[in-house]
């Protein structure tokens, strides 16, 4: 006990009065298993669950401290229909009987949902799979720029027909070339950044694309500065170079060809946050 958690220790209670449960971390896409505690029907700590495909027995800092806005007292807990609170079983079964409802008598395009950039990757393909169970177009919209809305929508649909696979972070460790695109590891998905780190201590390569300077950048075979309205580009280019689609090779792009031709487990991983979906195209184009 010499060693206590400053946060915890603000409104302390003891580990053993909390009510804890298992949940899933919601800063990232990463997925991170919690173990969550509360007392008084506020959140009290956040600690690492063990989960061999995912964290293992590790979070972020985010993670572990970035859960105090469930303490909100203006945030909605419990859930209603049409002003009536009700159970959250009880909300599904009426939500879904109602959905199906309005697709029986009105017809397949009566439906339009709407995402949030601001929501996971896995949470707005979770919507266009409910449409698709609903047996309608899966119309849905992601407020916020048209750039934005678009590169989202491509890496949701990606997300949700499974063109490819999504590894975990046990499996990016074991990746011998991994190419990061446009964006910040470190900042964006912590846990992810160390996996990263972890395929690099086995003898892995990491190349990054990115506008700006990361963590990840001294770890790195070569790191590229490039322009964001240039980042589809450069993507296209390597990409037409890896299926011998042009004969001349930049020689900053030739350590990042000459590795994914010789590798046995490539990865590419790309940030949505730029909102640039010719890029999440690229990208796409690369893999």
């Amino acid at each position: 006990g010499v060693f206590t958690n400053k946060r915890f220790r603000e409104v302390y209670a003891r580990p053993w009065d909390l009510r804890t449960a298992r949940t899933v971390c919601v800063h990232c896409s990463v997925g991170c298993n919690l173990l969550v505690g509360g007392r008084h029907k506020t959140l009290r700590r956040s600690k690492p669950a063990p989960h061999k495909h995912v964290n293992r027995f590790f979070i972020c800092d985010r993670g572990r401290y970035g859960g105090e806005f469930i303490n909100s007292w203006p945030r909605r807990i419990s859930a209603r229909v049409q002003d009536e609170e009700v159970s959250i079983d009880q909300a599904f079964s009426r939500v879904a009987e109602h959905l199906k409802s309005v697709v029986s008598k009105f017809g397949s395009e009566s439906v339009l949902a709407f995402g949030s950039p601001r929501a996971s990757m896995e949470t707005n393909a979770a919507v266009v799979l409910l449409l698709k169970s609903l047996g309608v177009d899966p119309r849905v919209v992601i407020h916020g720029s048209d750039d934005a809305f678009e590169a989202e929508s491509l890496a949701v649909r990606l997300t949700a027909n499974r063109e490819f696979h999504c590894p975990s972070l046990v499996e990016t460790e074991k990746c011998d070339v991994i190419v990061v695109v446009g964006g910040d590891l470190t900042g964006e998905a912590p846990m992810l950044d160390l996996s990263v780190r972890q395929s690099i201590r086995a003898g892995g390569r990491l190349f990054i694309i990115s506008p700006r300077a990361g963590e990840l950048d001294e770890f790195a075979t070569t790191s590229l500065r490039v322009r964001p309205d240039a980042m589809a580009q450069a993507v296209s280019y390597l990409a037409e170079v890896v299926t011998n689609k042009t004969d001349t090779v930049a020689p900053d792009f030739s350590d990042a060809v000459q590795a994914l031709a010789q590798a046995k487990r490539q990865l590419i991983l790309c940030s949505t946050l730029h909102g640039n979906p010719a890029l999440v195209a690229a990208a796409r184009d690369l893999a």
